[in-house]
């Protein structure tokens, strides 16, 4: 690939994990403009149904195999997932700062307060694996910053 960059600005794709997954979030994103991707659709049991209890790093795995932004209302997944996290070469994670998300609609909305931040910067300088972390305000609280093995 000529300019990494370039193709992940032109495929900012958010990726909703199983948390943020849920009709009312995915058409508040889409609405705003998001390219949104679901758990539900990548994640399914033979039954047509979603899948349960899927492991963290399938679902890191998928994001970077696409270079898809995963949304996540797990503000530890770094800490829980570093080792596979930084070996991601085409994978940013957007995580929601607290785990007590209450009602997901409040995080669905501070990310559309976050478009314009987030399309002004579009981040295609910041080399990936990266993680940011914001809040209800619609407003980043970490980040964003590369993910390292330590």
């Amino acid at each position: 690939m000529k300019n990494p960059y370039k193709k992940w600005r032109e495929e900012n794709v958010l990726f909703l994990d199983d948390g943020f997954d849920c009709d009312e979030a995915y058409e508040c994103l889409t609405g705003a403009g998001f390219k949104v991707e679901r758990f539900r659709n990548h994640f399914q049991r033979e039954d047509g149904g979603r899948e349960q209890s899927v492991p963290d790093p399938r679902v890191i795995q998928l994001c970077n195999r696409h270079g898809w932004l995963l949304v996540t209302t797990d503000s530890n997944i770094v800490n829980a997932h570093r080792k596979e996290i930084a070996e991601c070469k085409r994978l940013g994670l957007v995580a929601s700062a607290h785990n007590s998300v209450g009602n997901i609609m409040e995080w669905a909305v501070a990310l559309v307060k976050l478009k314009p931040t987030m399309d002004k910067n579009n981040f295609k300088k910041r080399e990936r694996p990266w993680h940011a972390q914001f809040g209800r305000d619609g407003k980043f609280t970490v980040g964003p910053r590369s993910v390292e093995n330590r």
